[in-house]
């Protein structure tokens, strides 16, 4: 990942930081509280099938026209319903976003190395020991093996990064990928969800042997058959936001709109022929 260095964006030093500390996310009772406010978060194709058992994917698109994938927590901005009130994780799959958190990689510009950087006004980082936080280096003033295995999940997710870019670049030449328009009814007033793509399964379908091969080969055929699997976990997101109150509830199933379609009918009938009946001489 590309960043440009700035007074925020700090490298990790082992003599500037060896008496710093850091709060990380190891499993689903781990403090979450900073991610409250998140509805989504990248993913990438190796944790594809953990993801799509637990949550609806999408594709985003930047500026550019390229597409990233990630998996949806929240049909409302500024809200993630997969953290409870005492801040605990919810899903049965922790994504690799939230356990390399709070740090991640930057590319070095004299020599494209990876360089271990951390923001220096997250509250995820202390330079006083602090409960729950583990320290950034050894008592041998080495990087911790908290640490390393944290480094450990960047190095993967970097790769992992290249390869989901091709395999959606793949995706988007065979012109796979559509805009998906939701639309719920919250307590205000009714939103359509804007930004979200998903797989365009019609035309997934007609592809030819040949090209389904091509799709095959660099992982994309496997994202987009994901991506279709995850489209039932909408469901969920809409159960969760009702539990909360965060959306509006149609009481009425099919049958009940359909015996009031026809009482209005009927009475529609019945005022007809009334007014029929004053009508004549």
């Amino acid at each position: 990942m590309v960043f440009k260095m700035d007074n925020e964006i700090v490298p990790v030093s082992k003599i500037k930081h060896r008496n710093y500390y850091f709060h990380s996310i190891n499993d689903k009772n781990s403090d979450f509280s900073s991610f409250k406010n998140l509805p989504n978060c990248p993913v990438f194709i190796d944790e594809i099938k953990p993801v799509a058992s637990c949550f609806p994917i999408v594709f985003l698109k930047n500026e550019q026209g390229s597409f990233r994938m990630a998996c949806v927590f929240s049909l409302l901005k500024d809200l993630n319903v997969f953290i409870n009130s005492e801040n605990k994780w919810l899903g049965s799959y922790i994504p690799a976003f939230f356990r390399c958190q709070p740090f991640f990689l930057v590319k070095s510009t004299k020599d494209n190395n990876d360089i271990l950087c951390f923001n220096s006004k997250n509250p995820a980082i202390k330079s006083t020991p602090v409960k729950d936080f583990l320290p950034f280096m050894s008592t041998e003033k080495e990087i911790s093996e908290a640490l390393k295995n944290i480094l450990n999940i960047l190095f993967v997710i970097e790769k992992n990064r290249e390869k989901t870019h091709h395999a959606l670049e793949s995706l988007k030449t065979f012109n796979l990928i559509k805009e998906w328009k939701i639309k719920i009814k919250t307590n205000d007033s009714e939103k359509e969800i804007q930004g979200f793509f998903n797989i365009d399964e019609e035309k997934l379908k007609s592809l030819s042997a040949s090209n389904l091969h091509k799709l095959n080969l660099n992982g994309a055929l496997e994202i987009a058959y994901a991506q279709l699997i995850s489209n039932t976990k909408l469901d969920i997101i809409g159960s969760m936001h009702l539990e909360n109150g965060n959306i509006e509830k149609d009481h009425k199933n099919l049958r009940d709109k359909t015996l009031e379609k026809q009482q209005k009918e009927k009475k529609k009938e019945l005022d007809q022929l009334v007014e029929n009946l004053f009508d004549q001489d």
